[in-house]
């Protein structure tokens, strides 16, 4: 039996945007499971999608603030 709880399929899974000042890499998106990597035309980058509870959400703002500290700054939006 296959395990259920990736972000797509949880139950509780809330949607999120967090938007990144300046274009993050094409390498970065691995690190975002189940989200969207979006370059917007006004140089900012956008991640939606799923995640599943708080620690989920903790551990993705931890790879978006290394991501940014290797591109520009973290602007969380909603």
């Amino acid at each position: 039996m296959s395990d259920s709880t990736t972000p797509e399929n949880h139950p509780a899974a809330g949607q999120y945007e967090i938007r990144i000042k300046g274009y993050l890499d094409d390498r970065w998106a691995t690190w975002f499971e189940g989200m969207t990597l979006i370059r917007d035309a006004n140089g900012e980058t956008r991640l939606t999608g799923p995640v599943v509870d708080q620690a989920a959400l903790h551990g993705c703002l931890l790879y978006t603030s290394d991501a940014a500290d290797e591109e520009d700054s973290v602007d969380l939006g909603g």
